[in-house]
């Protein structure tokens, strides 16, 4: 292992190229290395435009670079890897969920001396700083993990999210149009995501009137533009006394009306984590993914889950159940709508 000088990184290249919520993540890592490497120049690896949203605006980092994997060519890979590779740099970090064969092999192949990743495979050889992954932890922990390895200091563990003043307007306006005041006790629920992560639509329906009758709240649905016949779904069997975003806005805004709700209500998503860098309470509802690794971070927050034997099944995108997920269906109504009465109280105290 080579003795890392911080004297001498100036270019720091860290990559986060999956989802939305992976990257929100990951952001502790982004603001200790600037804590650490306050006048490095940070560039950062992300998988999507949406994912770029999290963080464009901010001076966290100096550049965000987009790579969409699975519209890449081995031609236009390899020219995107002799960009990266003109660009000098003197470190590469990864990321949790960027810990493939693949990311390793272009964690060396961008040229620079000191890699930091983890040791759970033959990747590792590609690195020179190595976590070993031992124990079941927080996503967060696992990426703070590499700068520890680094001997770094300084950390912190807050998530972050940059909403900028444009989306702010936008979001108020929402509200403004329809008819929902800020001081109103406004729910978000995001009831989309994959579908073995999703708790029955049937159910969240009757959730939204238990809560408009027993609480007189505003609820406001939220999701992307391929998850509005979902939102319609629960919209049209309230009567239309509930609201829909989806497929309204970008990510920026979505952040800026998510931070307008005092409780945010939904699946395992990237959107919960958007809630979570808002520091609003969430409830979340978990099946068989890693509630242990994946739970809102840093914020007020119930799970509702069930305890099964065969739950959390969930490894690297496979999961054992095709068509009947037990563990999210046989979650009730009221097991969610006491996890709210909590949450509530506590606000209202």
């Amino acid at each position: 292992m080579q003795s890392l000088i911080k004297e001498n990184i100036k270019n720091i290249l860290a990559i986060s190229s999956t989802g939305i919520g992976n990257v929100i993540l990951y952001t502790p890592v982004l603001k200790s290395l600037r804590n650490n490497f306050p006048d490095a120049n940070i560039s950062l690896i992300v998988g999507s435009k949406q994912a770029e949203e999290v963080l464009s605006g901010s001076d966290i980092v100096n550049e965000i670079i987009i790579l969409e994997k699975e519209k890449m060519s081995i031609k236009k890979y390899l020219l995107f890897l002799s960009e990266i590779r003109r660009k000098n740099f003197d470190l590469v970090i990864t990321s949790f969920l960027d810990k493939s064969f693949k990311v390793g092999l272009f964690s060396f192949l961008t040229g620079a001396k000191y890699r930091i990743g983890f040791d759970n495979g033959p990747q590792s050889i590609f690195y020179n700083y190595k976590v070993k992954i031992i124990s079941e932890k927080h996503e967060v922990e696992y990426n703070l993990d590499l700068l520890r390895a680094m001997g770094l200091s300084e950390l912190t563990s807050d998530l972050f999210f940059y909403i900028d003043d444009d989306s702010i307007k936008t979001a108020k306006n929402f509200l403004n149009e329809n008819n929902i005041s800020e001081k109103d006790f406004i729910i978000g629920i995001h009831p989309g995501s994959a579908r073995w992560k999703r708790w029955p639509k049937e159910k969240y329906s009757q959730l939204c009137s238990e809560l408009i009758n027993l609480y007189n709240s505003k609820i406001i649905i939220f999701g992307s533009e391929d998850e509005k016949e979902l939102a319609d779904f629960i919209v049209n069997s309230t009567n239309g006394k509930i609201i829909s975003a989806c497929g309204l806005f970008n990510l920026k805004e979505t952040g800026s009306l998510i931070k307008m709700c005092k409780c945010f209500i939904c699946n395992d998503t990237g959107l919960m984590h958007v809630a979570s860098a808002m520091k609003i309470p969430v409830i979340a509802i978990f099946g068989p993914t890693l509630h242990w690794k994946n739970y809102p971070w840093n914020t007020k927050h119930i799970i509702v889950r069930k305890n099964l034997e065969c739950s959390p099944c969930y490894n690297y995108d496979k999961i054992k159940c095709k068509n009947n997920f037990n563990c999210l269906d046989s979650i009730k109504i009221e097991e969610v709508l006491n996890a709210f009465k909590e949450i509530y109280n506590e606000i209202n105290k």
